[in-house]
């Protein structure tokens, strides 16, 4: 199952947030992504509908920033951090479900 999903807010940002799908995947993590055009809200929509734990939002501020926005479901939003730090987020709780 995935773990989480990446998403643009524009197709400015598919680089960045390939780069993002990466880093993650090389820490072991499993995520996808959602490059479409579709607005932001209705790709968090469809992410919440297929029960994906983490929602991850790459736009002009997070690319300017080197940060991300996490969204955790069902509806938290923890903001925006750092790669380094949402991986020791999703490290820990991957920790407490063993």
């Amino acid at each position: 199952p995935v773990q989480g999903r990446v998403a643009t807010t524009n197709n400015g940002h598919v680089e960045s947030s390939s780069q993002l799908v990466a880093r993650h995947e090389g820490c072991g993590f499993r995520v996808d992504t959602d490059f479409g055009n579709a607005k932001t809200g209705a790709k968090a929509r469809e992410s919440r509908l297929q029960r994906i734990p983490f929602f991850l939002v790459v736009g002009d501020r997070e690319v300017e920033e080197g940060t991300v926005a996490v969204r955790e479901r069902p509806d938290r939003n923890l903001g925006a951090m750092s790669l380094d730090a949402l991986i020791e987020l999703l490290t820990d709780r991957e920790k407490c479900k063993t």
